[in-house]
């Protein structure tokens, strides 16, 4: 069964962009091992290729600028994706990465969420939901007292306020997301008798641009 790696599970739980693995140059490439697979039948078999060395072709969606030791890799077709770990500081991954079309040569590993991290994930997701509730809630009651006077708006604390009202919604959204995402990883782990949610990764020891 195909499991839909998730991004907000990720960027929490998975935020360190630090990375570790095989000191081989991130930027060089090797001599294929095996016939390179797609993103997506990566994913339908995973779980059997822990430990194994794997080809995967996908697209490059981000590199973490901080430290250029992990990369996004993404199905161009799919919300589907996962993270790569360059195997050294000396082999760290160039943003120039970005939006490219590459082949990753590295050893499929698997992460495993239990119900214990789930639930101190969704404890700090529902503490900040809470929190931009009572800053909205606190808002909206404000009453502005209407006078007779003409008012000439400040275009700059108009322009602050939108963006203050959107980082809020998109704080909420993403609490609602994160919320959703872990009544999903829990129905999997029920659906298929595990006490762990899988998270798959690739320890990078070659990549290289497709054409």
């Amino acid at each position: 069964m195909r499991i839909s790696l998730l991004f907000v599970a990720i960027a929490i739980l998975f935020a360190s962009c630090g990375g570790s693995g095989n000191q081989t140059d991130a930027n060089q490439t090797d001599e294929p091992t095996q016939e390179a697979m797609t993103l997506g039948a990566f994913l339908e078999k995973a779980a059997d290729l822990v430990d194994k060395e794997v080809q995967v072709k996908g697209a490059v969606d981000h590199v973490c600028v901080h430290s250029g030791m992990r990369l996004t890799l993404v199905c161009e077709d799919t919300e589907e994706s996962i993270k790569v770990n360059a195997p050294s500081e000396a082999g760290k991954f160039e943003t120039t990465w970005n939006g490219k079309k590459v082949l990753v040569t590295g050893v499929a590993k698997e992460d495993r969420l239990y119900e214990k991290d789930l639930a101190e994930w969704e404890t700090e997701l529902n503490a900040e939901k809470a929190r931009v509730d009572s800053i909205k809630a606190a808002e909206e009651a404000q009453v502005t007292e209407e006078t007779s006077e003409e008012v000439v708006e400040d275009t700059t604390a108009v322009e602050a306020e939108e963006t203050h009202e959107q980082a809020e919604g998109e704080a909420h959204r993403d609490c609602s997301t994160g919320l959703a995402q872990i009544d999903e990883m829990r129905t999997w782990m029920k659906d298929n008798g595990k006490d762990y949610f899988p998270i798959y990764h690739i320890d990078c020891k070659t990549i290289e641009e497709l054409k």
